[in-house]
């Protein structure tokens, strides 16, 4: 896999974060799956199913480390469902 499905995923797992609005800022499973399609809709070539993997789990890797970071300082972490994600985005 090259670097494009992992950048793929990592945009996946955060394109909607944001502070400035009182929405959930974390994407849902569904989101990050739409994210990715979208993308491989613009890219005029589907990924292969290995590259849907990696995709996924570079989705997972930065949530989880961003609940890292979250919980070094302190923070909540529950509102990432990282557990769920992962479960769903890893099959």
């Amino acid at each position: 896999m090259g670097p494009e499905t992992v950048f793929v995923g990592e945009a996946a797992s955060h394109f909607t974060y944001t502070e400035e609005l009182a929405v959930d800022p974390w994407p849902s499973v569904d989101e990050t799956f739409l994210f990715i399609a979208d993308y491989e809709r613009a890219r005029n070539a589907p990924f292969t199913r290995e590259e849907q993997a990696a995709a996924a789990a570079a989705a997972v890797c930065v949530r989880a480390d961003t609940a890292r970071l979250i919980r070094a300082v302190g923070g909540d972490i529950a509102p990432l469902a990282l557990p769920e994600y992962a479960a769903a985005l890893l099959q």
